[in-house]
């Protein structure tokens, strides 16, 4: 383990010791979710639910890009499994505004292909990721065409 990472994993676990439960916190954990180390704090505490055998899946609401809380049950079941080589495949993706990948290309150092067969979600994908802080300088792969179509080219 790297010194970054473990000083990271040092700092948050003195962090969590002095966070109640998520029900406590209430309004503070949706006031820090959108932010990096908000999404990580929640997530390292989520991670020490699962190893108590805890269901990190009570509470996991969370909306960053996702219509409705998608982003937070993915999150919640990444800190039960742990990420790997963080690649995803987004078949039918639409915009960043209501996807369900957007918080992982941007927060979470994740990148991949996403697929949508209309030309202007396509579009305002590429435009988003290309000129995103968090993902300009490796964007995702964004295609325009049907399902069929994305693996045979």
């Amino acid at each position: 383990m790297n010194p970054l990472t473990r000083l990271n994993a040092a700092v948050i676990g003195r962090l969590l010791r002095y966070l109640p439960d998520r029900q406590q916190m209430g309004v503070v954990i949706d006031s820090i979710h959108r932010d990096q180390v908000g999404q990580h704090v929640l997530f390292e505490l989520w991670r020490s639910r699962a190893r108590r055998g805890e269901s990190p899946l009570e509470d996991a609401g969370l909306s960053v890009y996702s219509q409705s809380d998608e982003d937070g049950v993915l999150l919640a079941i990444f800190s039960a499994i742990g990420f790997t080589d963080r690649r995803l495949v987004d078949l039918g993706c639409g915009t960043p505004r209501n996807s369900n990948a957007a918080n992982l290309l941007c927060n979470w150092g994740f990148t991949g292909l996403l697929a949508d067969g209309d030309e202007a979600s396509t579009r305002e994908s590429q435009r988003f990721y290309q000129s995103s802080r968090d993902t300009c300088l490796y964007p995702p792969i964004v295609k325009n065409a049907w399902i069929m179509t994305v693996f045979s080219s």
